[in-house]
C-alpha cells in the first residue's frame, strides 16, 4: 500500500487544522447567543499549538503506516464484490491488532512502572 511520507502528512495535518482556526472560534460560541467565548478563544495561538501538534501526530500515526506499509492486500475486484470487502476488511483488521498490540504495551509498561 502506498502512503506518503510521516513528514509530510504531518505538515499537511498541521496547515489543514491551522487553517480550521476561523471554525474552530465560531463552532465555540454560546449555543444561547451565538456570541465566542472570545477570553478563552485565540486563533493565533490555536493555529500555532496546532504546528506545535504535529510532531505528536506524527508519532502517533507512525507505527500504523508502517502497519499499512507492509499490508499485503488481496486483488481488486469490480464495483461492490466481496473481493474489495476482504481489502477493507485487511486494512481494518490489521490497524484494530496494532491498536490491541499497542494499548497492551502500554498497560504492562504502567503496571511495571506500578511496581517498582
Amino acid at each position: 500500500m502506498k502512503i506518503k511520507g510521516v513528514r509530510k502528512l504531518a505538515k499537511k495535518w498541521a496547515r489543514e487544522t491551522g487553517n480550521s482556526a476561523p471554525a474552530y472560534v465560531d463552532g465555540s460560541g454560546n449555543p444561547r447567543t451565538g456570541e465566542p467565548h472570545i477570553e478563552c478563544l485565540d486563533p493565533k495561538k490555536f493555529v500555532r499549538n496546532s504546528r506545535r501538534a504535529a510532531r505528536n501526530w506524527a508519532r502517533g500515526w507512525a507505527p500504523y503506516r508502517r502497519v499499512l506499509m507492509r499490508l499485503k492486500l488481496p486483488p481488486r475486484g469490480p464495483v461492490r464484490s466481496p473481493e474489495n470487502y476482504k481489502r477493507v476488511e485487511a486494512v481494518c483488521l490489521a490497524l484494530h491488532e496494532e491498536k490491541v498490540r499497542r494499548q497492551k504495551a502500554r498497560v504492562v509498561r504502567t503496571l511495571t512502572e506500578m511496581v517498582t
